[in-house]
């Protein structure tokens, strides 16, 4: 994989890792109630994940990916500015 076109792999990691960060610390932090009270009421797992637990936290995954946004271009976006140069062979055959 040539970095230079795919990005470093530690943004990546690194990346993921932020936002996972950001998501459990909500997740949390949410009552267990509210998902106990939609599976009372007839819900499945998954629905109820879906339909209580992920529109509260949906604000956190959007600061999350912009955060990681912001830092991810500023990683790409100086070099640009500066101008790099491309690396030159040595050899040529």
């Amino acid at each position: 994989m040539m970095w230079a076109e795919w990005g470093h792999p530690c943004l990546y990691v690194e990346g993921v890792l932020l936002s996972f960060t950001f998501v459990i610390t909500l997740m949390a932090a949410i009552s267990s109630n509210l998902g106990e009270a939609a599976i009372n009421h007839g819900a499945s797992r998954l629905t109820a994940f879906i339909k209580v637990s992920l529109p509260l936290c949906i604000g956190n995954i959007l600061s999350a990916f912009l955060i990681i946004f912001v830092y991810a271009l500023g990683a790409y976006e100086l070099p640009q500015i500066l101008g790099s140069n491309p690396a030159k062979k040595l050899f040529q055959y």
